[in-house]
């Protein structure tokens, strides 16, 4: 129900319609659903390839029965350019069967052009479950890329280590666990000078700017 005063969604429609008549009741039912529409209409499949880049629609309406094009075939070129876009059947002739086919080939719905009221809530679910997809992805994408920071990170610390000599390492393991100079040299049995060389030998090879870094590589290095 369009509410007065209310703010309206913007709502960029691409529509893949022959009819205008059923092209105009879509958009109605879009302006009654509080939809602000910007529209183009496409009958063949060059007019919807042009369109797709051009007027890059945030939702595609498409009848399933088309003169010079069908809906499958529309859809599947939608989804190779814009997947990210919902794509919905608006249709007057779709069985149950081939509603369901295009649901299983990536539809986000399909609405029965008898039943168009349906049409306003199905495309701002559509609209919700795209933008959930795409935060979706984009998590899984930053979770990639900290995971092959870290494995890269995992990876450098294991060179470094590999640098060290058995008695820097036991130096470098006694500094982990927060042991003073003096004391290492002690548990060792050597001077706090002999300590404060193998120490800096350890900071050079490990790359650390300081012993707060070397702990923190090292700590993380193990887990």
């Amino acid at each position: 129900m369009e509410v007065e005063g209310a703010m309206k969604q913007p709502l960029k429609v691409l529509l893949v319609e022959d009819n205008p008549v059923d092209a105009e009741l879509a958009l109605y039912e879009l302006k009654k659903a509080d939809f602000d529409c910007s529209a183009r209409t496409v009958v063949t499949r060059d007019e919807l390839i042009r369109e797709l880049e051009a007027f890059e629609p945030d939702i595609i309406l498409s009848d399933f029965s088309l003169p010079q094009f069908d809906g499958l075939s529309a859809l599947e070129l939608c989804q190779a350019a814009r997947p990210d876009v919902p794509f919905i059947f608006l249709s007057g002739t779709i069985g149950e069967d081939r509603a369901l086919e295009t649901l299983e080939k990536g539809a986000a719905d399909y609405i029965l052009k008898s039943n168009a009221k349906r049409l306003g809530a199905a495309v701002r679910r559509a609209l919700k479950d795209a933008k959930d997809e795409a935060a979706r992805k984009q998590l899984e994408s930053q979770v990639r890329f900290l995971t092959r920071r870290d494995e890269q990170r995992h990876m450098e610390v294991s060179q470094r280590l590999a640098r060290l000599t058995p008695r820097e390492r036991q130096v470098l393991d006694l500094l982990v666990e927060g042991k003073a100079s003096k004391m290492i040299a002690y548990l060792l049995g050597t001077s706090t000078r002999t300590i404060d060389v193998h120490r800096a030998r350890v900071m050079e090879k490990m790359e650390a700017a300081s012993l707060a870094d070397l702990v923190r590589a090292v700590l993380e290095h193990r887990r």
